[in-house]
């Protein structure tokens, strides 16, 4: 019984994450935009456990940028560094909103007479003017949008406790 409980509370808290932390217009403070639905679709509520302490759910985001947007004891930003190319581009107001879509699915072969001039990456997106498009930066620091024991776990709690109220009072007939 506490494995069913367990897995319909692990897919009720993963159904409350999507619904309130995934599908923002823009991202913000405790909200992520929904660009692709990347992460919305890839994360799954794992089938719960029983273990010699107890029973465990687990609620997987399996893409591996979740740990940059989901704070866990206390981490509050994650720094990122470019692996493989000298900088990082950071999208300026010209390709923010809806600009910005035709650029993420077609990659840089969207943006058409490209030059870099003060860390700035300039160029044309189709039908316009050039313009500054990208910062080009050695790092970022990305703030940690939703926080795990504050956000998600005070509704995971409240959720097992009431399905194993509700179920004890099935066993009980009341």
């Amino acid at each position: 019984r506490m494995i069913r409980i367990m897995n319909e509370a692990a897919q009720t808290v993963r159904d409350y994450m999507v619904q309130r932390f995934m599908v923002g217009a823009s991202t913000s403070a405790n909200r992520l935009a929904r660009n692709t639905g990347n992460m919305e679709q890839k994360t799954v509520a794992r089938r719960a456990k029983q273990t010699t302490t107890g029973t465990n759910a687990t609620i997987a985001i399996n893409t591996p940028y979740a740990s940059v947007h989901f704070g866990e004891g206390g981490k509050t930003s994650t720094t990122i560094r470019p692996r493989l190319a000298k900088a990082l581009a950071v999208p300026l107001a010209a390709v923010k909103g809806a600009n910005q879509r035709p650029v993420l699915r077609a990659g840089s072969s969207a943006i058409t007479g490209k030059f870099t001039f003060g860390g700035i990456l300039y160029g044309r997106l189709p039908g316009q003017k050039t313009q500054g498009l990208f910062s080009m930066r050695d790092s970022v620091t990305v703030p940690v949008r939703v926080h795990v024991e504050k956000d998600i776990q005070p509704f995971a709690t409240q959720t097992v406790q009431s399905l194993i109220e509700a179920e004890a009072q099935k066993l009980l007939g009341v």
